[in-house]
């Protein structure tokens, strides 16, 4: 919340708890009423685009406190009176409300709402749906020419065309290691292979069928994106792409060892009516968790792990950022 959205909601909201409480007597029930009596504050404001509405969840004076705070309105004016808003008004609202990615021209701001990415137009309000879909996307950077619009879903990146609505993904990060796709075998099987191949002219062709076969899925494998595997059991943090979408600064999540016990606190007041564990901290002195930094080839897949203290042997830290 901004300096000037705080002053405007202060002035509009101050005299009606004030007035609540000069109205209500002061006996250790009433007092003990809380949010019943002083409403709770005002949080996630927002302006809209033309700055005439401040958007904001409130629980007014004289609610039932078991209710969360819902949706409100009220004019950027002093004494102005602050008015309920739908949950299907706040949808539609949501995306001209929501922060994101401001173009240089100040005409247009991209931002990431409902899981999906819209185009704002400022300062009207115009909205431009650039996608629909099930999974969540968010907006991560413009391309240096904001004719591309780099955004995350889930663990990798895509780019998308203004212009066209042409979508690209950049990145094909999976958690764990390469698959060993090496077969083994002891000597005795190696030797009974090597008369098979050296007896039979069946086998030297299935032989040479296979080896064409490995060759085309080389190849294919070569003109598809290529995959990035973050470690064994790292788990993807952050993930920030250039303006010049080249490279990608990424860090790692990696969790202490399994074997370190949480402690277990029992809870007597259930719905079950049964004592039920809460998982609780580690104990001091357990494995925390460690974090990588890397820097990205998009091009290759290919990870740089840096040291961001130059001198330190190892490049797993117990917290970055």
């Amino acid at each position: 919340m901004d300096l000037r959205a705080t002053l405007t909601l202060i002035a509009v909201l101050l005299p009606a708890p004030l007035l609540a409480q000069d109205t209500l007597p002061l006996d250790l029930a009433t007092i003990m009423r809380g949010p019943e009596t002083v409403g709770r504050a005002p949080s996630n404001v927002r302006w809209t685009p033309d700055g005439e509405w401040l958007y904001f969840d409130w629980l007014p004076p004289g609610t039932d406190w078991r209710r969360d705070s819902e949706p409100y309105r009220v004019r950027a004016t002093a004494g102005a009176t602050p008015e309920p808003v739908s949950r299907a008004a706040m949808d539609t609202m949501s995306p001209r409300l929501a922060d994101g990615l401001r173009m240089r021209d100040g005409r247009h701001r991209i931002v990431g709402s409902g899981g999906d990415l819209w185009m704002v137009a400022l300062p009207g309000g115009g909205l431009r749906r650039l996608t629909n879909t099930a999974a969540g996307e968010q907006p991560v950077a413009l391309s240096n020419d904001e004719t591309t619009l780099f955004y995350r879903e889930e663990n990798n990146l895509y780019a998308l065309t203004l212009a066209t609505g042409a979508i690209r993904q950049l990145t094909d990060l999976r958690s764990g290691t390469a698959p060993d796709t090496t077969t083994r075998r002891s000597a005795t099987e190696k030797a009974l292979v090597n008369d098979q191949l050296a007896l039979l002219q069946v086998i030297r062709d299935e032989k040479w069928k296979d080896s064409v076969r490995a060759d085309a899925r080389k190849d294919a494998l070569a003109r598809n994106l290529p995959v990035t595997w973050l470690g064994k059991d790292a788990r993807l943090r952050t993930l920030t792409i250039s303006p010049t979408g080249r490279h990608a600064l990424l860090m790692t999540t990696k969790p202490g060892t399994p074997a370190a016990k949480r402690t277990v606190v029992p809870n007597y007041v259930t719905a079950s009516g049964f004592t039920e564990d809460i998982n609780g901290r580690t104990k001091v002195g357990d494995p925390e968790s460690t974090d990588r930094v890397g820097i990205l080839t998009l091009a290759t897949g290919a990870i740089q792990w840096v040291r961001p203290v130059p001198d330190d042997s190892t490049d797993q830290y117990g917290s970055i950022g």
